[in-house]
């Protein structure tokens, strides 16, 4: 019996499920969200933690953001970053699991949001950590003590395309 559990240990020690990875943000990075319609500065500044890198965005950055004006932050503090627009309707799931499974976080934008204590039901920037098993895991700074996960299928309809990913 000691010997099977040995190998079935061994086996997923070596093939791991790289598929179903998930980021591990700690909760010390995770900077809250305080202010209505800071979101997406708070999710960049909890994944540029995560990173390590220098780069702070709270409290230099606040307010609403979009495609435009995230790229200019980054383009400006000089951070190196991958991102999808889905202006065009297109949703690069594969995108965000390649990420993930690299263990680089991304933000995303889902047009509905019914966690969101500061104004429900209203676009809402979170931070994709991970897939697995037909679920979606995100961390929201808006209660950053909480993880969240949902459906792929929920993730997929509610998610507007727009995905952002520093790179390291």
């Amino acid at each position: 019996m000691k010997r099977r559990s040995f190998l079935a240990c061994l086996i997923a020690f070596l093939f791991p499920r790289f598929s179903e990875a998930e980021v591990n943000i700690d909760k010390s990075n995770r900077t809250p969200n305080d202010r209505v319609g800071s979101c997406c500065w708070t999710c960049l500044d909890t994944m540029a933690k995560h990173l390590k890198l220098k780069v702070r965005f709270v409290p230099k950055y606040s307010g609403p953001a979009w495609p435009g004006t995230v790229d200019e932050a980054l383009q400006s503090e000089g951070v190196k970053y991958e991102r999808r627009y889905g202006t065009d309707g297109r949703k690069d799931l594969a995108f965000l699991k390649a990420k993930t499974e690299a263990n680089l976080p991304v933000m995303v934008v889902l047009v509905w949001w019914p966690h969101c204590a500061q104004n429900p039901g209203t676009n809402h920037a979170v931070i994709v950590t991970g897939f697995e098993g037909g679920r979606v895991s995100m961390v929201d700074t808006n209660t950053p003590d909480k993880d969240w996960t949902w459906s792929e299928e929920s993730f997929t309809k509610w998610w507007n395309g727009w995905a952002v990913c520093l790179i390291p």
